[in-house]
């Protein structure tokens, strides 16, 4: 029964007792107080002070009884935002924080789920829990490529989602991946920009590029030649070589190198960048040989070949034998490895 439903019953049942007591002429009451001093009141009045108190100390068990559920229902949505709060770190690759549950089904429900590893599922239906709600949000958005504000969540910067994010910002914005390169970011970031710039980067962005002090690998070796490709004019060759030499480009990788940038330079160009990049590194020499032959330079591509050993470059031994002889075969049977 609610509270106020149960005070107009006690109002309307103490004016129809004190009526009916009323009616029948009862007469008065004497109590003799501890002071032996005597309260005379009328008998009916004495009925609905009886009842008053009654409905006083009723009410009392009723407060307690519904301060007692409050207190309980705060209690029990405390302990699901705590569970909210895992399932948002669990789901996000966060360390579980320790909490104190006051519910202990709530708090055995939190021992187990921190025993799984949690992925949301982005094609599930809303819960109409705000904080879930929220997370599936950002979740899906950062997944389809959108930049997303997650300072709420308080990531660090070792966090895969977060990674993901910074790395949607550095797509959509070159200028966002030079900052991401000059601030104190995990190497995948750095990486990342690194090769965003290279892959997507004016000429402008390149010379910016160069003029700093980067470090690259190898996962950037089909970065650097696209950005060759697009923007030859920006590298000079000395250049060119030491960030070749930076990625560890082997045989394959200049010979690729070779081959994109046949269209794009003319012939002595073409044939000068390999020579200074074969001169720089002993890998670049399979390229240099895929130039000449391409320039059909065979004299001076004989005068390279006697500057190694016999028993190495066998291949391009083949093919000059082959040539002399007036046979042709494509290049590309001779130049399909690292170590020719």
């Amino acid at each position: 029964m609610r509270f106020k439903y149960y005070m107009a019953f006690v109002v309307i049942f103490c004016a129809v007792l004190g009526i009916y007591a009323y009616t029948l002429e009862l007469g008065n009451f004497t109590l003799t107080l501890p002071n032996n001093r005597n309260l005379n009141l009328p008998v009916t009045l004495w009925l609905i002070i009886i009842v008053l108190i009654f409905c006083l100390c009723s009410s009392l068990l009723f407060a307690s009884s519904w301060a007692n559920t409050l207190i309980q229902s705060y209690r029990t949505r405390n302990d699901f935002n705590h569970l909210f709060s895992q399932i948002n770190e669990q789901a996000l690759n966060k360390p579980i924080e320790s909490r104190v549950y006051k519910n202990a089904d709530i708090s055995e429900l939190s021992k187990i789920l921190a025993r799984f590893y949690l992925k949301p599922r982005l094609d599930s239906k809303e819960c109409f829990e705000p904080k879930i709600d929220k997370l599936f949000e950002n979740y899906k958005d950062v997944m389809n490529g959108k930049n997303v504000d997650l300072r709420a969540y308080n990531l660090s910067k070792e966090n895969k989602f977060f990674i993901q994010n910074l790395k949607n910002k550095i797509q959509s914005d070159n200028k966002f991946a030079f900052n991401a390169l000059s601030e104190n970011n995990p190497q995948e970031i750095k990486d990342f920009a690194l090769i965003q710039i290279l892959s997507n980067g004016s000429a402008k962005d390149l010379e910016r590029l160069f003029s700093l002090q980067i470090t690259y690998n190898a996962s950037m070796k089909p970065s650097l030649i696209q950005a060759f490709v697009a923007h030859s004019d920006v590298f000079n060759a000395q250049n060119l070589s030491d960030i070749c030499k930076q990625m560890h480009f082997c045989a394959q990788d200049y010979v690729e190198l070779a081959q994109q940038s046949q269209n794009i330079l003319q012939p002595d160009a073409w044939y000068k960048l390999f020579e200074l990049l074969a001169n720089n590194d002993e890998h670049a020499e399979n390229a240099l040989f895929y130039v000449m032959f391409e320039l059909e330079m065979i004299e001076k591509a004989k005068e390279r070949r006697a500057l190694h050993g016999k028993d190495e470059y066998r291949l391009i031994d083949a093919y000059l034998d082959l040539k002399e002889s007036g046979k042709h075969y494509p290049l590309d049977i001779f130049f399909n490895q690292c170590n020719i």
